[in-house]
Formats: structure tokens, C-alpha cells, sequence
């Protein structure tokens, strides 16, 4: 599972209404500072963030299949509580256009499971976040998919160079 393009699919699904409500949609920034910067107006920010997977339910050894919850953490900043522009209306778009998502042909739809303040920071910033799981089914793949994956991995090695 490409969890780029599954958040990219999130993105594409939240930035229409987010788009008309004058809020900034986007993956999280690849560094803390960028997470930080100042906001002029709310933002929503999509991460993937993480799968448990359960044992092999498969009997034969031919191929092992697992059954996972995969959850996305959504984190909607604003100077705002309350209100036109606040974290508690941006949170409540963000619900009706996620719940029942399903963002991969892979995955099942979204669905809520929490939703709590981070923080309200020294900016003057709400911080809240809401986390949506979904159920998904890991199968084992071929040798094919490996030379797929090592391909885009190495499609751009100036990017990986510079990244070390």
C-alpha cells in the first residue's frame, strides 16, 4: 500500500469544500518547523499514522493474509474555537466529508474513532486532532511488487541523496 497516494486521496476529498471555505489542505510537513509556521487562516493537515495488523489468518503456507486497522490523524488548526473560520466547524466539515470515505480500493471506508484538543499554542493557535481508522486485508505479494516499489525509490536519487 502506497500510503502517499491514499493521503493524497484524502486531500482530494477534503479540498473542494475546504477550497470554498477558505481553508489550506494539505500532507503534513515533512519537518516540525513548517508545522509551526504562522497561519493567516485555518488549516487542515493529513497524515497517515500507522496499521496493526492481526495474525495470519491464512492456514496454508503458500500465502500469508492479514487483517489490519489502519488509522489517518487529521489535525485542524485555527485562531478560532467557535464560529465562522473556528476548529469546531472545520472539524465538523472535516467529519462529513470523511466519514464513510473510502479513500483506496484496498481499504474500507473511514470512520471516526477520536477526536481531542492538542493544544492551543503560543501563537495563538487551536490545535485539535480528529482520527479515522478503517479496516484493510495485508496480502502477501509477489517478487513483482518488490522491483516496483525499489523502482519508484530509486526514480529520483538526487531526492534520496539529499535527504541524508
Amino acid at each position: 500500500m502506497n500510503w502517499e497516494t491514499v493521503e493524497d486521496a484524502i486531500i482530494a476529498k477534503l479540498q473542494p469544500s475546504m477550497t470554498t471555505a477558505n481553508v489550506d489542505v494539505d500532507h503534513v510537513p515533512e519537518n516540525e518547523d513548517d508545522l509551526k509556521k504562522a497561519i493567516s487562516r485555518p488549516r487542515v493537515w493529513v497524515a497517515y499514522n500507522g496499521t496493526e495488523y492481526n495474525p495470519s489468518k491464512s492456514a496454508s503456507a503458500q500465502a500469508i493474509v492479514q487483517d489490519g486497522t489502519t488509522t489517518f490523524e487529521i489535525v485542524i488548526q485555527s485562531k478560532k474555537l467557535r464560529g465562522n473560520k473556528g476548529c469546531y466547524i472545520v472539524m465538523e466539515l472535516v467529519k462529513l466529508l470523511l466519514t464513510g470515505f473510502k479513500a483506496a480500493e484496498e481499504l474500507n471506508p473511514l470512520y471516526l474513532i477520536k477526536e481531542e484538543l492538542l493544544q492551543f499554542d503560543n501563537q495563538g493557535v487551536w490545535n485539535y486532532r480528529q482520527i479515522y481508522s478503517c479496516k484493510m486485508t495485508q496480502i502477501q505479494k509477489d517478487d513483482g511488487a518488490v522491483d516496483v516499489i525499489l523502482q519508484q525509490i530509486t526514480m529520483n536519487t538526487t531526492e534520496v541523496t539529499n535527504g541524508f
